[in-house]
């Protein structure tokens, strides 16, 4: 990825690999984004640990003020019990976003998406049916 976005010079895509809240709670709250990507969040299968979870109700909230007016969110997972709580999350969020792909048979990533991460590959081999979420912002 690092070497696309040099090859191609982009100046508006910027990479940070640690927690995204540390990011967002220091930015001014204005609108950046027109599109947020989070393709297979770690699920943190132990009940213990799912306070790590990225995609929370609260999250969703955070992201929103920073999303432009019409802004997407794709979110991919692979993992059963993350997917259950993301349906809670959105269902906890629809005042704010439009879940656009509810009513689709299936949630395949590559009806929407040409993406074939390290991730998806590996849900793939075993066996896992990665599902993709798109929420627009209301």
């Amino acid at each position: 990825l690092i070497k696309k976005i040099e090859q191609k010079n982009l100046k508006n895509v910027f990479i940070f690999d640690s927690n995204v809240n540390e990011i967002l709670d220091k930015l001014e709250k204005k609108k950046y984004f027109e599109i947020v990507n989070i393709f297979f969040p770690d699920p943190w299968p132990k009940k213990k640990h799912f306070k790590r979870r990225l995609i929370t109700t609260s999250f969703l909230k955070k992201i929103y003020s920073y999303l432009n007016f019409d802004g997407i969110i794709y979110i991919a997972t692979d993992s059963e019990t993350y997917t259950q709580a993301i349906l809670k999350c959105i269902y906890d969020t629809k005042d704010l976003y439009c879940w656009s792909n509810q009513m689709k048979l299936h949630y395949s990533i590559k009806d929407y998406l040409n993406i074939e991460t390290k991730f998806y590959k590996k849900a793939i081999i075993s066996g896992r049916k990665p599902i993709l979420f798109i929420l627009k912002k209301i």
